[in-house]
């Protein structure tokens, strides 16, 4: 059984925090005192407390999946690179999105003339629940949340465009390098971006 969870319901792409956030890593600033400064400065320019440690807890647990390289192309290269990577950290962080994306997107992509319906989308949520408990016990209330910010986020990063009724499942076309780079260091990278 999958280690699911909903607590992605308040997630969003956060490309600039992650920018911010991954430009004082790379300058060599620790993590305690990144976090100080965000805090202190309301870098991420919410409007309350509970909101920067919010957002700064999902950037940073996000961030843990990111190593140097990654993080040069993330602030260094095109903004594919940047989407895919945004994507990556996103579904190394929370496994139904990732099965979501394996079992649907990519099934879709490579069988079903790229097209992901609202029946398959629906027909995975069922599936989920009979194999978890976990999503079994989701309200429903939760389940259109989830699916909400799911949609919303591949939408963004570019994987799935909204056509009609459906969504089309879009390959993200990342740079040469970072494909070179993935192929032996972040092979789901690959995967999920529908370059695999």
């Amino acid at each position: 059984m999958e280690n699911y969870s909903s607590g992605f319901t308040s997630e969003r792409l956060f490309k600039t925090e992650m920018k911010m956030m991954l430009s004082l890593r790379l300058e060599g600033t620790s993590e305690d005192n990144i976090r100080k400064k965000i805090i202190e400065e309301n870098l991420f320019q919410k409007r309350s407390m509970g909101a920067i440690q919010s957002t700064l807890a999902m950037v940073t647990r996000r961030l843990k999946v990111i190593d140097g390289t990654l993080a040069n192309f993330f602030l260094h290269s095109s903004r594919f690179d940047e989407q895919a990577i945004l994507l990556y950290s996103f579904l190394q962080t929370y496994q139904f999105p990732l099965d979501f994306v394996i079992q649907v997107v990519r099934y879709a992509y490579e069988f079903e003339r790229k097209v992901v319906t609202n029946e398959s989308i629906q027909a995975f949520f069922e599936r989920k629940e009979e194999e978890s408990e976990i999503v079994y016990a989701w309200s429903e209330q939760t389940k259109k949340k989830l699916r909400q910010i799911m949609l919303l986020f591949f939408t963004e990063c570019g994987l799935l465009m909204q056509e009609d009724k459906w969504y089309v499942a879009t390959p993200i076309p990342i740079s040469k390098e970072l494909k070179e780079y993935t192929v032996e260091k972040a092979p789901l990278l690959l995967l999920v971006t529908l370059n695999k």
